[in-house]
């Protein structure tokens, strides 16, 4: 993982995939958990770009919505962890 920035005791964590912010003293006091929190993100993100049907399955499911009507809603929705101003 890249060094991580700090701005105003804030640390900003980035990989190429996600970002976090967060405290310094917690990031200070809690880097393993950081490190393992930016490592999982970036596997579910690699799993949801490599496995879309199944993925929308799986939220169809678990809200107890028609598949098709996920299908439609989740082009709307960036899962990445970049900050943009843009939306659907």
């Amino acid at each position: 993982m890249p060094f991580p920035l700090l701005f105003n005791k804030l640390i900003l964590c980035e990989t190429s995939a996600q970002k976090i912010i967060g405290k310094e003293d917690f990031y200070e006091k809690n880097r393993d958990v950081i490190d393992r929190f930016m490592e999982a993100q970036k596997r579910v993100a690699a799993f949801m770009k490599d496995n879309q049907d199944e993925v929308l399955q799986i939220v169809a499911e678990e809200l107890d919505l028609d598949e098709e009507a996920v299908r439609e809603m989740y082009a709307c929705y960036d899962f990445s962890m970049d900050v943009t101003d843009t939306c659907c």
